[in-house]
């Protein structure tokens, strides 16, 4: 058997990362199956993470698909057209992919048109409800022409019974990203910045804001900003940021006492800070759903969710655009922290049910 997984982003390899490791742990058993790791940009997209794969002991991609458009049309369509080349000279059994970026919806209608290559979704069912968001058009496109759905809670799966999905197509696995905290977790590091600037369990914040939502307006991001820094005054705030967050910074010229900014960490570092943190207040949903299995309080800054397990499970809450009392809501989110619920299934095994459901497949 041929698989090929693919990645369109940095969030897609952390969700896929664990099902590479469950295949390369198949073919040392003698397995026969062979696997491609196609990533839909640049191999200098991911440079700057080239430790990431040493830190999840998985392969770099075998193949780049090369697509550099701008807009989500464009990169759509050059998906499909190099996606197509690939399986011109040699198509797989099967395809599995997350769908959430433009570039891997292209990478699905390819296969889907020749018909005999199977589809799988990861993280299948995901919805917010927001129809101007890009990645939610993605995700019903890929749930839509697929052949079978691993998802990451029972919400995602009544998502899919909604748009008529059959049970016998949706396998309830977990998610594939907890797969990588709960092996990491134990090899995270204290980063530089914890002896430098003092730092103790629970006595500092991270913040970390990285969708244009937050980013692409220089006020609402100073007001977001200033807001949390006034609120949490007496509270260290380490800011986390990539390089789009880092240049709309630099036009804001925010400084106050309590705000520390820092590029981005290295997997295990960011981890670090994480688990250890008072409070995480982000707009990212890895982070989120990370913050869930390390227990951590966290406030989404951002109008939707796309991990309601993380809210049911109750260490995390909406804070959207106006912000409420930070810290009596963090008190309320410690309070479920002390009975340490994690969402049904994000135990570190969700590849290894994939991968036994690819084998009766």
């Amino acid at each position: 058997m041929l698989v090929d997984i693919i990645a369109g982003s940095r969030p897609d390899i952390l969700r896929v990362a664990s099902v590479l490791e469950a295949i390369q742990h198949e073919q040392r058993k003698g397995t026969r199956i062979g696997y491609r790791f196609i990533y839909t940009g640049k191999d200098i997209d991911i440079n700057l993470d080239k430790d990431l794969f040493t830190q999840l002991e998985i392969s770099r991609p075998n193949i780049y698909l090369d697509v550099t458009d701008d807009t989500e049309n464009a990169q759509t369509a050059s998906a499909i057209t190099r996606y197509a080349r690939v399986l011109k000279n040699n198509k797989p059994d099967v395809i599995l992919l997350t769908g959430q970026t433009a570039t891997v919806v292209g990478c699905a209608i390819a296969a889907r048109r020749l018909h005999d290559i199977r589809i799988g979704i990861i993280h299948a069912g995901v919805r917010t409800g927001n129809m101007e968001y890009p990645a939610e058009i993605n995700r019903i496109i890929s749930d839509s022409i697929a052949d079978f759905y691993f998802t990451a809670s029972h919400i995602a799966n009544d998502n899919l019974r909604s748009i008529g999905i059959a049970d016998e197509n949706i396998f309830l696995s977990g998610n594939t990203y907890i797969d990588i905290i709960q092996k990491t977790k134990k090899q995270y590091a204290a980063p530089e910045l914890w002896d430098t600037l003092s730092l103790q369990q629970d006595n500092y914040a991270v913040l970390i804001l990285n969708k244009p939502y937050n980013t692409g307006d220089s006020l609402h991001l100073k007001n977001l900003i200033l807001t949390c820094l006034k609120q949490m005054k007496n509270t260290p705030i380490i800011m986390v940021v990539n390089t789009e967050t880092e240049k709309a910074l630099q036009k804001l010229s925010i400084q106050a006492h309590n705000l520390h900014i820092v590029k981005r960490l290295g997997f295990r570092q960011l981890g670090f800070l994480l688990q250890h943190a008072k409070a995480v207040l982000t707009d990212s949903t890895s982070i989120q759903e990370q913050c869930a299995v390390l227990m951590t309080p966290t406030l989404t800054l951002y109008p939707y969710c796309e991990c309601q397990e993380t809210i049911q499970a109750g260490t995390n809450r909406m804070a959207g655009d106006e912000l409420f009392d930070i810290e009596n809501s963090i008190a309320g989110l410690n309070k479920n922290r002390s009975k340490g619920n994690i969402p049904y299934l994000w135990d570190g095994k969700a590849a290894e049910r994939i991968w036994e459901v690819l084998k009766r497949l």
